[in-house]
């Protein structure tokens, strides 16, 4: 039985696939400590696991970013992510050390997993002795890499020249666009006695062990690392619905048998407080189409919604995915990595609206692989979506790609394949 530490920023979309790979290691025979929020303790008990919390310092609701930093209001673009990164990411990067510190005191580790954005990984590789680090690739890789630029398509124009210039646009990025996040990474690191960052912050999963992706690389492709890299999927198997159907499912198996097509949208698990961003426009635009939406509050209260819904339309807080998906025709969503990934398991294509980098950047996956479209911002207007939707929706090439994902999906290595990378790095301690 190996000793194993898991990390993640306590973010939804960061601590859901963790405790996933949690569960699987815990089934392999493993004892598996999980450092992340508080609010996770019953998920982590649940997975068979131990949780070492975060100090508050380091324990962020998503919901509450912009209270607990209002001076993140109002930017967006190069400022927002520059404030990101140093504020919500690299600032608690103290007390997540001090937390992962604690737990390496308890009892020797054998292999540490960290998803990339739980900054204090970048101190872990940097240390002279330390337990092997392997990344859980949660989100898409957003340091120097050879098969996409940082922004953007891959220059395919510059034929066999482009994997260098991918290469050097990120390292202009990490220079120009986050060069001010890196000083301070250097100041942060300085002040906690460790030594001098071996990589650019974005960059730490290229100084690990390797990186587990929960792809598959015809969707997130990755090249051109020091580090191996292992695409293995999602880490979710073959599900069956959990409960009986909601009270208004009816009109969905109505709507199946009459041909009719079902267009799902959701603003995730966490950015639900304005649904005015993505939900109810896409309700508004499509008020008078041949289409049933099915819409979900992420947990919200219902009613702002349900007061002037259209014929065409239901509303819920949560929708179990293992019912809805099989039957969906669309699906369109702000593009939270798990989010897409779910619905590319069942074949769905998407129509995907996201600003932030890691959405931007998962907004051009979704576009290079065929399987959706997407646009640049938090708000599109009416006009937008109906037109993207009717696109994705009656093109026969965004269904037959995303059909081509789900099936490299089911053949990827899973739960199984990830928790064997976990076993392959025990000989290395």
């Amino acid at each position: 039985m190996a000793s194993i530490l898991l990390a993640a920023c306590p973010f939804r979309g960061h601590v859901t696939p963790t405790l996933e790979l949690a569960a699987g290691l815990v089934g392999a025979g493993h004892r598996v400590r999980v450092i992340t929020g508080r609010r996770y303790a019953d998920e982590v008990a649940s997975a068979g696991a131990e949780l070492r919390p975060l100090p508050d310092a380091a324990d962020f609701v998503e919901d509450e970013i912009m209270a607990r930093f209002p001076k993140r209001a109002g930017l967006d673009g190069v400022a927002a992510a520059r404030f990101d990164m140093t504020h919500i990411f690299l600032d608690p990067v103290s007390a997540q050390l001090a937390t992962v510190d604690a737990a390496l005191a308890e009892e020797a580790v054998d292999v540490i997993v960290a998803e990339p954005l739980f900054l204090a990984a970048l101190a872990l590789v940097a240390r002279a002795s330390a337990p092997p680090v392997l990344t859980l690739g949660t989100m898409p890789f957003l340091g120097r890499q050879q098969a996409l630029p940082p922004i953007g398509p891959p220059w395919r124009v510059l034929g066999p020249l482009a994997r260098g210039a991918h290469d050097l646009a990120g390292r202009l990025v990490e220079l120009i666009m986050f060069g001010p996040v890196q000083r301070h990474a250097r100041q942060v690191f300085a002040r906690l006695g460790e030594p001098r960052p071996v990589t650019h912050f974005l960059d730490w999963p290229r100084a690990g062990a390797g990186i587990i992706q929960l792809s598959v690389p015809s969707f997130d492709p990755i090249e051109g690392l020091p580090v191996p890299v292992h695409h293995v999927g999602t880490l979710q198997g073959v599900r069956t619905p959990t409960a009986g159907p909601p009270v208004w499912w009816e009109r969905v198996e109505e709507a199946v048998a009459a041909g009719t097509p079902i267009v799902h949208v959701t603003q995730g698990t966490v950015a639900n407080s304005d649904l005015d961003q993505l939900v109810r426009p896409t309700i508004r635009a499509l008020a008078d189409r041949p289409v049933l939406v099915v819409a979900t509050t992420g947990g919200r209260d219902t009613e702002p919604l349900a007061h002037d819904l259209p014929d065409n339309a239901v509303v819920d807080r949560w929708i179990d995915y293992a019912r809805l998906l099989p039957v969906t025709s669309v699906m369109v969503t702000n593009g939270g990595y798990g989010g897409v990934h779910e619905a590319l398991r069942h074949g769905v294509p998407l129509v995907l609206a996201g600003a932030q980098q890691d959405k931007a950047a998962i907004g051009t996956r979704l576009r290079l692989s065929g399987a959706g479209e997407a646009v640049t911002t938090l708000t599109p207007d009416e006009q937008t979506l109906d037109r993207l939707i009717g696109e994705v929706l009656h093109a026969e090439t965004y269904r037959r790609e995303a059909r081509r994902i789900r099936d490299e999906l089911a053949a990827a290595p899973g739960l199984a394949g990830a928790v064997a990378l976990v076993e392959e790095q025990l000989g290395a301690t």
